[in-house]
């Protein structure tokens, strides 16, 4: 995938898990490869509960503030300057759905998430 994400639609209507609370999810988005160095921020607090029917929408927001609620993906420099993430990805780029506090995904039938991927 080269080029530049420009909007990310997360789809987790179907997906079922052990989560007891509103803010145990998290996705983050690397190089898939020998050294998984993140493309940005991990976007935490995340609900993943299926009764939620959650459908987030996180874009790409280059030069501009970033949103204190979450809808912007951003990086940190390594002064700890938080700004927005321009998107671009080069080769194979690794998205990973976490739980925390040992909660986990469960296998249930018809179980699955959904990333809809908008790129330029």
């Amino acid at each position: 995938m080269n080029g530049k994400i420009s909007r990310i639609i997360l789809d987790m209507t179907d997906m079922d898990c052990t989560a007891s609370t509103n803010s145990q999810g998290s996705m983050a988005i690397s190089m898939d490869g020998a050294t998984e160095y993140p493309y940005c921020n991990t976007v935490s607090s995340l609900d993943f509960r299926n009764a939620t029917n959650l459908v987030g929408h996180f874009q790409i927001a280059e030069g501009a503030n970033t949103d204190t609620a979450g809808v912007h993906l951003t990086v940190t420099s390594p002064g700890s300057v938080v700004g927005s993430w321009n998107g671009c990805v080069v080769g194979r780029v690794k998205f990973t759905l976490s739980l925390s506090a040992s909660k986990v995904f469960t296998a249930s039938a018809g179980s699955k998430a959904r990333i809809v991927i908008l790129h330029e």
